[in-house]
């Protein structure tokens, strides 16, 4: 199988090879990683977790596969990363984003007001493709949809910044 963890600069190519040929010589700066689920640990071995980590905290906009769709994803508290979103899917502001973590600590420490409740779905249907709107408090919004994902290169990458991320399908 061809290399089909790439990057992209918002821009579409005409092929597959074309894309992968400009990534592999460097030849174009690019902004936003996009990986496909079915080479999961080909990326990883490629050090696509820490291409992806570091455009993260260095305040970028990345694709990545989930269970079921790729999505933008961006830190959830980057500003700049929740405006580029927005501007890319053309969503009005007002609408809400997904958070992802890695556990409910985690989307804790961003805002998310926990519950037994909470616990207890948690417990029953994470790691998995359930989200789950519950109250937050802070800057953002006063709920947060929040998804324990069970896709392991999502995981691997949750846990190696440690922190939570945003997350909007691209469809």
């Amino acid at each position: 199988e061809s290399m089909t963890g790439y990057k992209i600069n918002y821009t579409q190519f005409s092929s597959l090879e074309e894309m992968e040929t400009k990534i592999m010589s460097n030849s174009v700066q690019y902004d936003v990683a996009m990986c496909s689920d079915y080479v999961i640990e080909a990326l990883l071995e490629q050090n696509m977790l820490e291409e992806a980590a570091r455009i993260l905290l260095s305040g970028g906009v990345v694709v990545l596969p989930t269970e079921t769709v790729y999505g933008l994803v961006t830190l959830w508290d980057n500003e700049e990363g929740r405006e580029r979103i927005y501007q890319m899917k053309r969503r009005p502001a007002n609408k809400m984003l997904q958070m992802l973590a890695a556990d409910i600590s985690m989307a804790c420490r961003s805002g998310l007001v926990s519950s037994p409740e909470l616990e207890e779905l948690a417990v029953k249907y994470w790691p998995g493709v359930l989200t789950v709107v519950a109250r937050a408090e802070g800057r953002w919004v006063p709920t947060i949809g929040l998804r324990i994902p069970d896709h392991p290169f999502l995981q691997a990458l949750l846990k190696k910044i440690n922190h939570p991320y945003i997350l909007k399908i691209l469809y």
